[in-house]
């Protein structure tokens, strides 16, 4: 391996390594999703009741609910 090959290769290894410190474990993403979907669900709540705001709830709590499922079986 050439040393231009070593360099390209280093410098590749080094990008995806902080790649992989961005992107999120699945367990911190489902939390995260947890947490966004949450705190949709209380603004929800605040609002009057309408058609389109029932079905966002029916929605919201069906994916809570999963998630939280999901997160004690881990």
């Amino acid at each position: 391996m050439s040393i231009v090959q070593a360099l390209i290769a280093g410098f590749a290894g080094k990008v995806l390594g902080k790649v992989a410190e961005w992107v999120p474990s699945k367990a911190e993403a489902r939390r995260n999703s947890l947490v966004a979907y949450k705190k949709e669900r209380d603004e929800l709540l605040k609002k009057p009741d309408n058609e389109k705001n029932h079905a966002r709830m029916s929605y919201l709590a069906e994916r809570i609910r999963v998630l939280e499922q999901a997160a004690s079986n881990t």
